[in-house]
């Protein structure tokens, strides 16, 4: 049902919209309200007990009405043998589809899926950009409040660009989607999704934005990949601070806390000047040299004490 996750429903709600019917689960009982319904699917996509609970809901819906089926695969599962037998119209949608159930339905009608981008908005060109990504369960709204009277108050044009990961049993409908209405509430038409991007967009999108947002719970962590990515790329950061985040971050040098800023530095030079310092503290204090580094020194310490106590007891020891 979400169209951010699921090409058929993307589809789906772009067809209800061209013909102006509402889209309903097959498991919700409105759907007994009407009297004329199409069931738009690709069985393959679900397990087989989703399949048997769906073939039940289809069973009691064919009882009470004449249903439309639009197959966007066909696998011979029990459950699209079932549409095909028990539908008014069958629509296929492509020619593979239709061949494949000729025998049981000759009537069947092939059809094809359109292209489903649903927002047409152009990005304007803009004065501040300020890009925005992380886990979905982690957006703080209030902050980008905050970061939303900032750049009013610049008087430069801006753009909020926003993308999410998940986190494994986290639902994008619980928790992104809540979130994003309440952003594009606050910044309107100048929130862009982004949706879930590449490492390489992702790279590229921090080398050319004016500013990289993340809004923690309490504070930035130094175990927080996507600040150590930003301040790696020398993008300047704006982000909460608290006494846990990482000393070597400073307000105003190499990062911006959005609880102690009056305004956003907007001079060329000064921007170059907070990311080149940001660059120098992950690549020299929060990179990947320095991680191995530091755990190789504790392994030879652990190491050294194992062989200290091998010594002392005569007991073999090992790492």
């Amino acid at each position: 049902m979400n169209p951010a996750t699921c090409g058929v429903a993307k589809f789906n709600l772009a067809l209800a919209r061209q013909v102006g019917v509402p889209v309903l689960s097959i498991f919700d009982d409105a759907i007994f309200e009407y009297s004329q319904h199409l069931i738009s699917i690709k069985a393959a996509e679900m397990t087989a007990a989703e399949q048997t609970a769906v073939n039940s809901r289809v069973q009691r819906l064919v009882q009470a009405a004449s249903p439309r089926v639009f197959l966007h695969e066909y696998t011979e599962t029990m459950l699209e043998q079932s549409l095909v037998r028990e539908a008014t119209l069958v629509y296929g949608g492509n020619a593979e589809v239709v061949a494949r159930i000729a025998s049981a339905r000759p009537d069947a009608l092939e059809l094809w899926c359109p292209g489903t981008i649903l927002d047409h908005d152009r990005f304007d060109p803009v004065d501040v950009s300020v890009l925005s990504f992380g886990m979905a369960h982690k957006v703080r709204s209030d902050y980008y409040g905050r970061l939303h009277e900032l750049l009013e108050a610049s008087g430069r044009t801006y753009a909020l660009y926003l993308s999410t990961a998940l986190h494994e049993r986290t639902s994008f409908e619980e928790f992104f989607d809540r979130a994003f209405d309440t952003i594009r509430s606050i910044f309107g038409g100048k929130a862009h999704f982004l949706g879930f991007l590449s490492d390489a967009a992702v790279y590229n999108y921090l080398h050319d934005c004016t500013y990289f947002a993340a809004f923690f719970d309490r504070g930035v962590r130094s175990n927080n990949t996507s600040v150590n990515a930003a301040l790696a790329c020398g993008t300047v950061v704006i982000t909460n601070l608290d006494r846990f985040s990482p000393p070597i971050l400073e307000h105003g040098t190499n990062i911006l806390d959005i609880e102690q800023l009056d305004q956003l530095p907007l001079d060329a030079e000064a921007l170059r000047a907070i990311g080149g310092r940001a660059q120098q503290a992950a690549t020299g204090n929060l990179g990947w040299t320095q991680l191995v580094a530091r755990m190789s020194a504790a392994e030879a310490e652990q190491n050294g004490l194992v062989r200290s106590d091998t010594a002392a007891t005569g007991s073999p020891g090992g790492a």
